[in-house]
């Protein structure tokens, strides 16, 4: 598998151990469960620049092309509970911190969900019509809430 592959499983498996270790109320589980499913979704990344790569055999990538077919129905409606979830999650850090913008962690966590936002919304933007642009702006903003995130669970 491609190196996001095992990126997403480390960063998966960092941030579950996190929350189990240093548990800080439902809050946590519910912002790791929207992790989940968006790292699930970020996957298809993973499985797309492996079918790219030169150094994969055809059969392979035929393989994984097929499974790719067959998740791709799932994938806007993953991204969007996953909006959804990470909503709740908020409202709970809100119930239990108050709003401190200032704090970093509640910063990056607004910040994420912005980014979701706009995620989901080119997502079924691009469900509804596909165009090059929307593609690459989908794609930017994978990699900038995976950034934002990864800073969120870290801190």
């Amino acid at each position: 598998m491609n190196k996001w592959f095992f990126i997403n499983v480390i960063f998966l498996m960092f941030t579950w151990i996190k929350i189990i270790t240093f548990y800080h109320g439902i809050h946590a589980i519910i912002g790791g469960t929207a992790l989940t499913l968006i790292l699930y979704n970020w996957t298809r990344h993973a499985v797309f620049s492996t079918i790219r790569s030169p150094n994969v055999s055809r059969q392979r990538k035929i393989s994984l092309a097929t499974l790719s077919k067959r998740v791709l129905p799932f994938h806007k409606w993953t991204g969007s509970l996953a909006l959804v979830i990470a909503v709740i999650h908020i409202v709970f850090v809100l119930q239990s911190y108050g709003l401190q913008i200032r704090q970093f962690k509640q910063a990056s966590g607004l910040l994420s969900v912005s980014t979701l936002i706009l995620l989901v919304l080119f997502g079924w933007l691009r469900w509804y019509k596909t165009t090059v642009r929307r593609r690459y702006i989908h794609w930017t903003l994978g990699y900038i809430i995976i950034c934002i995130i990864f800073l969120h669970v870290i801190i």
